[in-house]
């Protein structure tokens, strides 16, 4: 990852962090979504330069990095046309070189969690072709699993509906290649952190 783009997001009394990470997070997937390939997939990787997991709390901070391989691609993402309307709320960097000094690397990948036995039974209804009601049925004793993992509320524009996007970061001993996901994230595929 050659060069990155900084959006810091400026929170007011009147806008809190969490709902501009909802907003602005929504517009980069958006804008990842006009650059994927058939596979669904992108060249572009983000990392939180603040991502913060403990068990004193977990953030992920008031900063998103975007990386790519070429100045181009960053240009054609056009991240600044994207959250032309958010200008008051987040600073969106020029495209810089990724410096050469770095503190290693790192996977940011969103993690699925269990945590709503109504979502699972549609998705198994849907899936096996039968009632809603049967699959919560089948449901009854599955335990459901908890997390304090960063999130961002995301709205399904298919469904219509929020969900979490929780991220977790997998420290790395090396650059690992590979494409991302449409949120910018990958179970594989590694950023450089500085």
């Amino acid at each position: 990852m050659n060069v990155y783009q900084d959006i810091t997001l400026l929170p007011d009394p009147e806008t809190d962090l969490y709902f501009l990470w909802q907003r602005v997070y929504q517009q980069i997937h958006l804008a990842l979504v006009e650059v994927k390939d058939s596979k669904d997939q992108v060249a572009i990787g983000v990392s939180w330069p603040h991502y913060k997991y403990s068990k004193a709390g977990a953030h992920l901070g008031n900063k998103v990095r975007v990386f790519a391989e070429t100045e181009q691609q960053l240009q054609d993402l056009n991240l600044s046309e994207w959250l032309s309307r958010f200008s008051d709320y987040a600073h969106i960097t020029q495209v810089r070189q990724t410096p050469t000094e770095i503190q290693g690397y790192a996977c940011f990948s969103r993690m699925n969690i269990k945590s709503s036995k109504a979502s699972i039974a549609r998705r198994k209804a849907k899936r096996e072709g039968i009632t809603y009601e049967q699959a919560l049925e089948m449901l009854a004793d599955v335990q459901l699993k908890r997390t304090d993992l960063p999130f961002i509320n995301m709205r399904s524009l298919s469904g219509d509906r929020y969900f979490p996007l929780f991220i977790a970061r997998k420290d790395v001993d090396s650059h690992r290649e590979g494409d991302f996901s449409c949120y910018g994230l990958s179970q594989s595929a590694s950023v450089p952190l500085f």
